[in-house]
């Protein structure tokens, strides 16, 4: 299982996500904290896991595992 966490510099959760990121890392559980601006493939993922109505939401959680792509709200990481 692995974290991927896309989200922006100005997001009000950040220092809650890093923190738990961080968490997660000490778990043993890969966490990836991504800015929608660093390019590669996270525009993209956020783009199709992101959006909803045709508007891109931010923070995105992605649980990703063997058995596909999973979404979850931010304030569930303190649960993994």
């Amino acid at each position: 299982m692995e974290v991927m966490i896309i989200t922006a510099s100005w997001d009000v959760n950040l220092g809650f996500i890093k923190y738990h990121c961080k968490r997660l890392l000490n778990k043993g559980i890969r966490c990836k904290l991504t800015m929608i601006n660093d390019g590669g493939s996270s525009k993209e993922l956020l783009i199709k896991y992101g959006s909803r109505d045709g508007i891109v939401k931010v923070p995105v959680v992605l649980i990703l595992s063997e058995s596909g792509v999973n979404i979850i709200d931010v304030y569930q990481l303190g649960n993994l």
